[in-house]
This record gives C-alpha cells, sequence and structure tokens, in this order.
C-alpha cells in the first residue's frame, strides 16, 4: 500500500511541476491564494467552539509575528508550535451530560 501512495505522489508532483511550469505566474489566476483558501475550509471542518478558537489565534499571531521577524518560512512551524502549545495549556472542554 505505501508504495502504491507513493508512486501516486511522485507521479501527480510530476504532473504539477511540468503543468506549472506552463502557468507562469499564478498570481495571474488567482492560485496564489488557493493555498490560503485550501486552509481556511479546512479549519472550519476543525472548528469546535472557543478551545479551538483560542488555539487558532494563537497560531495565527505567532505566525504572522514570525513572518514579519523571522527570515525563511520558519513562521509556519512556529504558528503550529504555538498552537501546540495552547492546545495542551488549555482545559479540556467537558461534553453537557
Amino acid at each position: 500500500m505505501g508504495v502504491t501512495l507513493w508512486l501516486q505522489w511522485v507521479v501527480g508532483s510530476s504532473i504539477g511541476a511540468v503543468a506549472g511550469r506552463g502557468l507562469g505566474d499564478p498570481a495571474r489566476f488567482g492560485f496564489d491564494f488557493a493555498f490560503t483558501a485550501l486552509f481556511i475550509v479546512l479549519i472550519t471542518g476543525f472548528w469546535r467552539g472557543g478551545r479551538t478558537g483560542a488555539v487558532l489565534a494563537a497560531a495565527a499571531v505567532v505566525s504572522a509575528l514570525a513572518k514579519h521577524y523571522v527570515p525563511g518560512a520558519w513562521n509556519i512551524a512556529l504558528g503550529g508550535l504555538a498552537g501546540v502549545v495552547v492546545a495542551v495549556l488549555l482545559p479540556l472542554e467537558t461534553e453537557a451530560r
């Protein structure tokens, strides 16, 4: 199963790399926002209340600050780490019975 998944990943990535070169500037078609839109849609599926909001807010704030002050793509890792830290520190929400 792993070989099948790996092979599909390699074939799909290769097709995307070749086709992507032909597109030129992705901003011309609005594709530069597609990745952001994908994550916005994914986040809405994970929403479970205020605790989720706090985790997402911490990740967003730290990521935005890191993007501005830290060179490279460290904003992704730092934002994710901030979200994990906040998730660990916040008390778990219990279901009402």
